[in-house]
């Protein structure tokens, strides 16, 4: 089957998984699966008092972020900083 990206990717209030099928009504995703088994929420920040989102996850469980690589659907690991 296709493979949507490099790490399984969920949107929507309700964590539906994003397949081929719905990737063009789910992207880019809300959450994505971390390193740690949980899920890393999309940031978004405020200007103006608008939301604009960012190309960055982050895992409140363990503290690491991922980002977008520009023009594909792949994620890179930003900060290691798994505390243990």
């Amino acid at each position: 089957m296709y493979e949507v990206s490099n790490r399984k990717c969920f949107g929507g209030p309700y964590k539906v998984p994003i397949t081929q099928f719905n990737r063009q009504t789910w992207w880019p995703p809300k959450w994505i699966e971390c390193d740690c088994g949980e899920h890393a929420e999309h940031i978004f920040y405020r200007k103006n008092g608008n939301p604009y989102p960012t190309k960055r996850w982050h895992c409140d469980t363990c503290h690491r972020e991922y980002q977008i690589m520009k023009y594909t659907t792949n994620f890179i690991l930003l900060e290691n900083d798994s505390r243990k």
